[in-house]
Parts: C-alpha cells; structure tokens; sequence
C-alpha cells in the first residue's frame, strides 16, 4: 500500500497559522529573532523550508541552522527520491526547478543553491561532522536499495564530498557558513554535547582547541546587524582530495583537513 506523505501539509499549516496570528496581533507583528533548525532530517527540512518559513514571516533577525545533514547521496538518487516523494508539486520550485524535478534529475546543491541566494542578509549555518557515521549508512542504504553502482562510502569519501559540495556553497553564497567537527558524531543541537563540541571533538569540551566552542558560535545567531560570524574547522588547510575509490585513499589521517574551498570564510551581517 503507498505511503502518502503528510509532511509538507502539516508544516504549510503551522506556516499559516503562524502568519495569520501575527497579521491579528495574537503573536508579534514581527518577530525580534527567528531561527530555522533541525538536525538529522531535520537538517534537508530545514534547508528546503528555510527560505519558506522567512519569506513568509515577519522578523528583525533571522538564520537558518542545518545540523548534521549535508545532502550526500548517490548521484542520480535525489532525482528519483524527490519526484517520488511528491516534492515537485509542494510549490516551493522555480520553473527552472521544477522542470529538473519532473525530469528526476533535481539535486539538493541545486535547491540549496537557489534558495540560500533568494534571502542573501539570513545566513545559512551548518553544523556538521567531517565523518558523520549516520550520514555515511544512509548514504549506503539509499545506494543498496536502489541499486546504484557508488555503494562504497569510506570516512575519507564522505569527507572530500562535502567539501565540494560546501565548496560550491561557499563559492557562489556570501551566507554560507559552516562549523565542521572531527569524528563521527550524528546531531548537536538537541543533545548535551553540543554544550561539549569544539571543531577537534564532541566531547572536548574546549580542551584541545582554543577554538569557539560550537554552542557559543551557534549563540551568535541571528546576527545584529553589523555582526559577523566565520565558518570553523580544525586542521591543515589544503585543497579537496578529490578520491573517488577507497583505493585511493592516503595512509595519514585524510579526514582531519580544512578545504581551501571552504576555509576561511566570515560573514558580515547587514539588514
């Protein structure tokens, strides 16, 4: 029997509601701060519904905080996976978009892409694990599934793929920034270790770093205006590796680099 997604429905509904009550004053007319979170899931919901939720609401400050999903699939997965999942009919697409969505060829760099340039003052932050174990069996799990031919996702894969794709973030988008841990770690923000992370560990507790710690950059958002935040990561900065196979993978630690594409990168807010 066919799943029907509910989803998107529920979410529109809480949009509204909450648009309508500040229209009649049952809530702030326009809100001081708002915030566009999740983790996990969570992470791509709050990447497709960033520019939603803060083009439909009033606000003085705003950011989006995607926590530990940066949207590495099989290539030619995400096509597929959105088209059946109904995305294409949520309204949310261009019609540049939405062509690529009924062809099954629509990836998540090319929504994030769009709707990350729509609101240019409202900074995209991700949190993410350079290594994230839950990510890399997701990835695997889509792959076997459905068949494709990239089923191997070593750390050291993982890792050089969300360097290009933050890479191409942090090419095209001032209001991308991103805060990169090392390890394997799944989600921060709805657990005591986000109180713990710095960019070396989750659970360094600011020991081995002099680094800011995760919560006190998260802290900062949404920024006054005038304010800045820069993207945080932990190592030797040099160029994505660029492997393909485990088979080429280095002998030394290969995960414990910052990509020249991403880093360094500072944001300054202005309204």
């Amino acid at each position: 029997v066919p799943v029907e997604q509910k989803g998107l429905a529920n979410a529109q509904s809480v949009l509204d509601w909450t648009k309508q009550m500040q229209a009649t004053g049952a809530l702030a007319s326009t809100f001081s701060e708002l915030v566009v979170m999740g983790c996990s899931a969570g992470s791509i919901g709050a990447q497709l519904w960033g520019k939603q939720v803060v083009s439909a609401l009033k606000w003085q400050r705003a950011a989006v905080v995607p926590d530990s999903y940066a949207g590495i699939f099989p290539e030619g997965s995400t096509g597929p996976l959105m088209y059946n999942f109904g995305f294409c009919s949520s309204g949310f697409l261009s019609e540049v978009l939405l062509a690529k969505c009924l062809a099954k060829e629509l990836t998540i760099e090319e929504m994030d892409l769009e709707f990350m340039a729509a609101t240019p003052t409202v900074p995209y932050t991700f949190i993410q694990s350079k290594v994230d174990v839950v990510q890399r069996s997701f990835f695997r799990a889509i792959a076997f599934t459905g068949n494709y031919s990239d089923n191997a996702m070593s750390p050291a894969i993982f890792y050089d793929d969300v360097s290009t794709l933050f890479g191409s973030y942090n090419t095209h988008l001032d209001n991308f920034l991103v805060y990169l841990v090392d390890g394997h770690n799944h989600c921060y923000t709805p657990r005591e270790t986000f109180y713990l992370t710095d960019a070396t560990s989750p659970w360094d507790n600011g020991k081995g770093s002099d680094g800011i710690m995760l919560h006190d950059w998260t802290a900062q958002l949404p920024l006054r205006n005038g304010a800045s935040i820069s993207t945080v990561c932990a190592g030797e900065v040099k160029p994505t590796q660029g492997l393909q196979t485990p088979l080429q993978m280095p002998s030394n630690d290969s995960n414990a680099y910052c990509s020249s594409s991403i880093v360094p990168k500072t944001f300054k807010e202005r309204y």
